[in-house]
């Protein structure tokens, strides 16, 4: 293309005014750009340290008052709190490595100079994530707080939040939040709206557990996931917030059951799940200590799902509607000498594992008689729809594997299939071999099966309105992509 000859002064303007307009247009797209991803950006943050760091006092000093917490996440705090329609974008705070160095455990906070100084830093960090009017979800990490802030962030306003917590030590009592907060918290503390709290490896005495019962008490929590406390405690802590006290709770996960928990069970009428695979006490806790869920003395009525050890499916399915159980053959090895395997059949359960109606979802983990609840199943609960069984022992060869298809063929309706007693590693050659089974099975009478795992490495699933593509995912394809570049989930 010919170049036209114009004097430089001209070319200069001409190379101005372009350089303008291209400024213009990219201050245009930004924009843009600013208003399409503002809110998505936000919505879920990460604030803390990137490595594990502890509070210092000496250090609390500087240009932020939340500088320990690292410049990037100092900085996104601050935006946070001077920017309304920022904190409106938050729908998940995970807040990680909010810790400060004790000595001597329990940690006498009382009697530490330096709290009301870290007190106060975490104060300003809870009270930024409890101003974000739209936030669903809030996770602690590796922290120390006092349960008071706990209490505040369970009574966000408007807003049933769902409360994570992962090795986290509480300290302290609610009553003192008062005194901390300017939001004008009664003197029995705020109106609770968390819809859940999931708390594993926390650290709590038991006077905390008092004040965290607050939570089990209010009408809005649905789902109390604690593995560490006892049913016992549980109980105890409601009869302090009143007696004859009930909940709304509908999920539960304790860590243990003795011969009392009848009574906390009365107390949670709109139980629906219940998880105790800690240490259970055995055999405190007999069959007769749960009432069935019909007659004049029913507990649980509207309980649906048991996570629970064998000896103890019997005690919860009489009278319910149980569809969902997960359990297992082992116990914590200072348990085993208490609680002997039980054996899988009619005699033991009666039709259904003594449910009204057929269990749709079976998990049996670290099993040990694998054909004895094949047997059963094929004979007292034929509907199965979701069938997970870890078996123990050495892995299976493709040839032993092969003897139990002919009995998962049997389940007409089973729709999903976990029994990874393969180890072989992903080729194309074992792949194959698999699909070939995926086949086999519904073609022997499994015809609803969308996904099939023979291996902890793959996971076979297909399209309920395709007959025969079968789809592979898992941790196997990326060992398979190793050795074949070329190879492709799609």
């Amino acid at each position: 293309m010919p170049v036209l000859s114009l004097p430089t002064e001209l070319w200069t303007n001409i190379a101005s005014y372009l350089k303008r307009k291209d400024h213009l247009s990219l201050v245009h797209v930004c924009r843009d750009f600013h208003g399409i991803f503002y809110g998505p950006l936000y919505s879920s943050l990460l604030v803390g340290p990137r490595r594990y760091t502890h509070w210092e006092p000496e250090k609390h000093v500087g240009s932020s008052r939340f500088a320990q917490i690292g410049p990037e996440s100092s900085s996104l705090l601050e935006r946070l709190e001077a920017d309304e329609n920022l904190r409106k974008t938050v729908r998940t705070i995970e807040i990680m490595h909010l810790d400060k160095k004790t000595i001597g455990y329990p940690y006498r906070w009382e009697e530490d100079p330096t709290e009301p100084l870290y007190d106060a830093f975490v104060g300003d960090i809870i009270r930024i994530c409890r101003d974000c009017p739209l936030l669903q979800k809030f996770t602690l990490n590796n922290s120390m707080i006092q349960v008071k802030w706990l209490i505040y962030l369970a009574s966000h306003p408007g807003q049933q939040l769902d409360l994570y917590l992962d090795l986290v030590q509480l300290y302290g009592h609610s009553g003192s939040a008062a005194e901390t907060t300017d939001y004008g918290v009664p003197e029995k503390g705020p109106s609770i709206t968390a819809r859940s709290l999931t708390s594993t490896r926390a650290s709590w005495s038991s006077a905390i557990l008092f004040e965290v019962s607050r939570l089990l008490a209010s009408k809005s929590l649905k789902v109390l996931n604690n593995p560490s406390i006892s049913d016992s405690d549980l109980f105890l802590a409601l009869n302090k917030q009143g007696l004859g006290l009930t909940s709304n709770l509908e999920s539960l996960t304790v860590s243990s059951l003795d011969r009392r928990a009848m009574h906390l069970f009365r107390q949670l009428p709109n139980l629906r799940y219940i998880c105790a695979l800690g240490m259970t006490e055995y055999p405190s806790l007999a069959l007769s200590n749960i009432p069935p869920g019909h007659g004049p003395t029913s507990v649980l009525t509207r309980l649906e799902s048991i996570s629970i050890y064998p000896h103890l499916i019997s005690a919860f399915t009489p009278g319910r509607n149980i569809t969902s159980i997960r359990t297992l053959d082992r116990l914590h090895s200072y348990a085993n000498d208490f609680v002997p395997l039980i054996p899988v059949n009619a005699g033991t359960f009666g039709r259904y594992f003594g449910s009204e109606v057929m269990v749709r979802t079976l998990e049996w983990n670290y099993c040990s008689r694998t054909d004895e609840i094949l047997n059963y199943l094929l004979e007292n609960n034929p509907g199965i729809w979701h069938l997970t069984i870890i078996p123990t022992g050495a892995p299976a060869s493709q040839e032993a594997f092969t003897a139990y298809l002919t009995k998962f063929a049997r389940f007409p309706e089973l729709r999903t299939l976990v029994f990874p007693t393969l180890a072989h590693v992903p080729t194309p050659r074992t792949m194959a071999w698999e699909i070939e089974r995926c086949q086999e099975l519904r073609e022997a009478g499994s015809k609803s099966l969308v996904s099939i795992s023979f291996s902890a490495l793959l996971t076979w699933t297909r399209h309920p309105d395709d007959e025969t593509l079968w789809r592979p995912s898992g941790p196997g394809m990326e060992t398979l992509k190793l050795k074949l570049p070329f190879i492709s989930q799609s």
